[in-house]
């Protein structure tokens, strides 16, 4: 077992990062192609956002942790630069997304399959940045099977690009984490707590605020201090909350379960990005995960962190390789 500190994750998730973005008041105002959603088959509601070119290279986007669809906004001009299409995706309980009681992570595939069919895509690649990771992975190790029941007869991950996942808890992180463990054991405490903190930052935000320097500092993630990324990471988390707390709560909780999932089974490439400075999701996780999979690439970028690398630069060649796998199938 390796042990990492994964403290500075879920603390921002349940007292400081969230607080912050629910005290800023509401979102700003959503474009059509960022407020669409479908029916799925047992009547819950999908929903979902795109960016960028919709001609372009079809890019499915996971988002992290606390957000929701309107993450993907970090790489919209990038997107539209590189012509990528890309379809940010909210999962259970967070925005537009009805919410799926006692989900896992394996139970993801089956929601995204139905929403390729939607929109009649074949081939596509598929990004999974920080806690949408996992999601992305099993959809890489399972679509070969769940592609039998696609009215198109194939659904095709050509690619998949991991940036700044987080791994299985358990195997690359200490379970006696106590963040982990409350989520896992007590989730309507932490549901509290985030609601609490919510409260705390709209009577004084200016404290939040200063705690939230505090730990972008510790983790030298200088790009996540600048104006330009705290108003879209305030909108995504809003919108993230738009049901209340319990969905970004359920959805780390399904974290702190074992992955069920075979990684070996994972199809077409998958690259794993990670920023050597990066202190949320160190890249000794990129390192494991990648041994699991037969057809895994790793990159390792020095003087990168958490939020630089789909922030910065990185996100041009990330989408790029995208457009090349896909185009070169």
């Amino acid at each position: 077992m390796i042990s990492l500190d994964r403290r500075k994750f879920v603390g921002a998730l349940l007292a400081g990062e969230a607080s912050l973005r629910f005290a800023r008041g509401g979102t700003s105002r959503l474009k059509h192609v960022e407020s669409r959603s479908i029916v799925l088959a047992d009547g819950r509601r999908l929903g979902f956002a795109e960016y960028g070119d919709p001609a372009g290279t079809p890019i499915l986007y996971f988002h992290g942790l606390p957000a929701s669809r309107l993450e993907a906004r970090f790489t919209a001009e990038q997107a539209q630069s590189e012509k990528c299409r890309l379809i940010s995706v909210d999962r259970p309980g967070i925005g537009l997304s009805d919410p799926l009681r006692g989900r896992n992570i394996e139970d993801w595939p089956s929601d995204v399959l139905q929403l390729l069919d939607h929109l009649k895509l074949g081939r596509f690649a598929m990004i999974g940045f920080s806690s949408g990771a996992p999601y992305a992975l099993a959809c890489a190790a399972q679509f070969s099977e769940f592609s039998k029941r696609s009215t198109l007869g194939a659904n095709r991950p050509i690619c998949t690009m991991i940036i700044s996942g987080v791994g299985p808890v358990g195997l690359v992180e200490s379970t006696a984490d106590r963040y982990w463990q409350m989520i896992k054991r007590r989730p309507q405490l932490a549901e509290k707590l985030l609601q609490a903190g919510a409260l705390l930052a709209s009577r004084n935000p200016r404290i939040v605020m200063e705690r939230i320097n505090r730990g972008m500092a510790q983790t030298r993630d200088l790009l996540a201090l600048e104006p330009r990324f705290e108003q879209m990471a305030i909108d995504a988390f809003l919108e993230g909350t738009r049901q209340g707390a319990r969905g970004i709560v359920d959805d780390a909780k399904t974290l702190t379960q074992p992955w069920r999932l075979r990684l070996a089974r994972c199809r077409g490439e998958v690259y794993f990005w990670y920023g050597v400075d990066d202190r949320i999701t160190p890249p000794v996780i990129g390192e494991y995960l990648s041994e699991q999979i037969p057809q895994a690439t790793l990159y390792l970028l020095p003087g990168e962190c958490h939020y630089s690398m789909p922030l910065g630069v990185n996100v041009a060649n990330v989408l790029g390789a995208c457009r090349s796998c896909v185009c070169d199938t």
